[in-house]
């Protein structure tokens, strides 16, 4: 969402800096994400005074100016005709970028005149519109300063709304934000409810419609207008601050109450219009010609608008060419609709089509703004484009209030982690504009029209925390003395930890992926299953849950394998779905081996990883992890292997898991060029054959650093080093990790294994002193020399 901080104080009294503005907004939720100096050229814009002018020698109609500023005297080309000598106007050097004209001023030859800069109108500066003639200043400015000094700041936010935030895509939704955290009240326009001149000609015709939801409520009007001209230039300039370009006055008035109310519009040359307007559910394969020129084949599943002939506005999305307005409308129909917010998503995911009005249709705009929308709109139409108007057409019903939540003060705490009064509660919750009603020991609240993401009292102790100040949670240490135990966890946690450190220890490396998939890589497709996809998908590849883990694992080695490397290890431990019942979700662990056993080396020749491979790790794991011995196994029917290279592991009649080669027809699909196998056990089916071994601890955390020394031990060709480690760990309770780093054998007389040891020394509850770190040190040496034959090598 972008604004300015001056239309932000259209809407809300303030007196705060914009780097204030956008700490309190990020503190609210509202990220912003940049805050900077509108128009930052015109500080570059430097007040001069027109010294000489000469007549242009090669063009009657342009002179050639000198003027200065301070020390400097610069040449400038200029054609304006209300120059004179002595004048103080505003130049701009080379270099500058010319807001009002958007383009950066260059170093031009100017009918054989090189100029240093030019002078600038004020509609060139992007402070009117006024381009008659370059800006006349009055004596009291000073040549020298910079033209900005004399501008009222103006500073813009870039805010990223998380999508359901839907209710702040406006720069009213902001300052309402605002003003809540402010404690203060936005300024109230009031609604006209305008009587119209004439009926309309053209009404509203919802029957088409599957279900009364796809748009529940629609509005219109009927205008006579004199021209579509220019828009003024305050509402010029409040869409060229966001980036948007400036059309004619209807699609600028359609446009500023999208960005200022989060009210989407759109607006129909009706003689460009047959007869009466109907919303309805596209036709399988019906054309649609959209305002970007671009045909669009349209499905069951997409939201139209249409006339007696044809498709005049993809609902909610986009407007077609063939009823859009321009310079010579004059007789306009206005369209100021709710649609549903899923439709409206699916069908802009589907076309890939990014506008504007969709980004605030699919995220929910507010149910009681229709009427606004139209009235803002009627009375700015009348005001720029004169004409009259008929009274409003509508069909369908008015929209259903949110729903009341039940909200007990009490559990603030409990989610929070501290205590807050019911009472401020209460008055956070009704400066966001929530009607609290109290019953008994509850709170009845039903959240404002705006607002659609409220449906809990989570959602309830989440706005009330963003109002007191998320820095209002405590910090507690959780960690300090807590005894801890693999028990703690569900027997399937430990399983799936025990099953990630041996996959690891195999040198194998984790993927995480999504829970969705493209419905094309549901395999086989007759396992689609319609219940699993997504109603509001991140992409049609993301749009429905996985019924496997293969897909992601497979894209995962295709994605690698195009940035040329050749070799995969890969596993991953989540959940795939068959049906939308608990029950119905599977805890799986996948594998897969892709491309080359070992890096390429001179001594010996590279193989790819084959099914014997992925059965030796799939028989390891089963064994350490389940403390299965035996495999039964059966051949695998799956789609995904390798006819005849592939098996089913069977326990007490069940497939707990498969493995094999991947099938040649998938290694296309997927655009895997290297032999891959892999496979997957199922760690539901087989948790009742896990048994935790692991033993309970205190995790007991110390403030202090650890110390490591090394040694160098030379032990006996025979002697274990194993056993010394073992002998090290025991010679005092302060030994943490012991770890070798370098062995070799000696020849000679000091014949033996020469063995470099690091030894972690913990401190865990003061800092040691020289004394008692060698008095530790002394005791290693002496375990070793003892009980292990080593010698210290100095």
């Amino acid at each position: 969402m972008r604004l300015s901080l001056s239309w932000l104080k259209e809407h809300l009294d303030f007196d705060l800096t914009a780097d204030q503005v956008s700490s309190l907004l990020t503190d609210l939720g509202l990220e912003v994400e940049q805050c900077n100096l509108d128009n930052p050229s015109l500080q570059k814009m430097i007040i001069c005074e027109i010294k000489k002018i000469d007549k242009h020698p090669n063009a009657d109609r342009l002179s050639i100016c000198k003027v200065s500023s301070k020390n400097q005297v610069f040449s400038v080309v200029c054609g304006a005709k209300n120059i004179y000598e002595n004048m103080k106007t505003v130049f701009a050097p080379n270099g500058t970028y010319i807001p009002g004209k958007k383009f950066k001023l260059e170093k031009k030859n100017i009918r054989g005149i090189e100029g240093d800069g030019m002078l600038c109108s004020e509609e060139e500066l992007g402070i009117s519109d006024n381009s008659e003639g370059i800006i006349d200043l009055k004596d009291n400015f000073i040549v020298g300063e910079s033209y900005g000094r004399h501008i009222q700041e103006d500073f813009i936010f870039e805010i990223g709304l998380t999508p359901n935030r839907g209710d702040c895509a406006s720069v009213r939704g902001i300052a309402r934000e605002l003003a809540a955290k402010l404690s203060s009240k936005i300024k109230i326009r009031e609604i006209n409810n305008s009587k119209g001149d004439f009926e309309s000609s053209t009404k509203w015709d919802l029957s088409g419609l599957h279900e009364a939801h796809e748009c529940p409520l629609i509005m219109g009007r009927e205008f006579r207008i004199e021209k579509n001209g220019k828009s003024p230039f305050y509402l010029r300039s409040r869409l060229l601050q966001i980036d948007v370009t400036p059309n004619s006055a209807l699609v600028d008035i359609t446009n500023y109450i999208l960005f200022d109310l989060g009210r989407p519009l759109h607006v129909f040359d009706l003689e460009k219009i047959k007869g009466d307007l109907t919303v309805r559910r596209a036709k399988k394969d019906e054309k649609f010609l959209g305002l970007d020129n671009k045909v669009y084949s349209l499905s069951e599943k997409d939201l139209v608008i249409v006339d007696e002939e044809k498709i005049v506005s993809l609902a909610g999305i986009m407007g077609s060419i063939n009823s859009c307005v321009d310079e010579n409308t004059k007789k306009v129909f206005l369209e100021v609709a709710y649609f549903d917010p899923i439709i409206i998503s699916e069908t802009g995911r589907r076309h890939n089509i990014i506008t504007d009005a969709r980004y605030r249709f699919e995220r929910g705009i507010d149910k009681a703004g229709l009427k606004e929308g139209l009235e803002t709109a009627t009375e700015m139409i009348i005001r720029f484009c004169k004409g009259s108007f008929s009274n409003e057409v509508s069909a369908g019903d008015s929209l259903k209030c949110n729903p009341i939540v039940k909200y007990n003060t009490n559990i603030y705490k409990s989610i929070s982690g501290y205590e807050l009064s019911s009472q401020l509660q209460i008055n956070y919750l009704e400066r966001l504009g929530f009607n609290v009603k109290k019953e008994e020991f509850l709170l009845l609240v039903t959240a404002p029209s705006w607002r659609h993401d409220i449906t809990n009292v989570n959602d309830l102790v989440e706005e009330i925390l963003r109002l007191d100040g998320y820095d209002k949670i405590p910090n507690v240490n959780i960690l300090k003395d807590i005894k801890l135990s693999k028990n703690f966890f569900p027997i399937s946690c430990n399983a799936e930890i025990d099953l990630r450190y041996k996959l690891s220890s195999m040198g194998l490396n984790e993927i995480k992926s999504f829970t969705f998939l493209s419905p094309q890589k549901i395999i086989p497709s007759s396992e689609l299953n319609n219940a699993l996809k997504i109603i509001n998908p991140i992409s049609n590849e993301l749009s429905v849950m996985r019924n496997s883990l293969y897909p992601n694992l497979l894209d995962a080695v295709s994605k690698n394998y195009s940035k040329g490397v050749d070799s995969f290890s890969l596993y991953e431990l989540g959940d795939i779905f068959t049906g939308i019942e608990y029950s119905s979700q599977e805890k799986q662990a996948g594998i897969v081996l892709s491309g080359f056993y070992k890096p390429k080396t001179w001594h010996s020749k590279r193989r790819y990883y084959d099914f014997f491979d992925i059965k030796a790790i799939i028989k390891q794991v089963v064994k350490e992890t389940f403390n299965l011995f035996t495999l039964n196994l059966t051949r695998s029917k799956s789609e995904y292997y390798h006819p005849g290279k592939s098996a089913d592991l069977i326990l007490n009649n069940k497939k707990v898991g498969s493995f094999g080669e991947l099938h040649p027809k998938l290694m296309k699909q997927f655009y895997i060029k290297q032999q891959t196998v892999l496979g997957f056990l199922s760690i539901d089916l087989l948790l009742n054959k896990y048994k935790d071994e692991s033993k309970s601890y205190n995790l007991k955390m110390s403030p202090f650093l650890t110390l490591k020394k090394d040694f160098s031990f030379i032990l006996p060709k025979n002697a274990r080093v194993e056993d010394l480690i073992n002998l090290i760990k025991k010679s005092s309770d302060k030994i943490g990790e012991v770890l070798v780093f370098d062995i070799y054998e000696n020849e000679g007389k000091t014949s033996g294994i020469s063995v470099g040891i690091e030894v972690e020394i913990l401190q865990e509850d003061k800092v040691f002193n020289s004394k008692e770190i060698n008095e530790i040190m002394s005791q290693i040496i002496l375990t070793a020399e003892k009980n292990a034959k080593a010698k210290l090598r100095t």
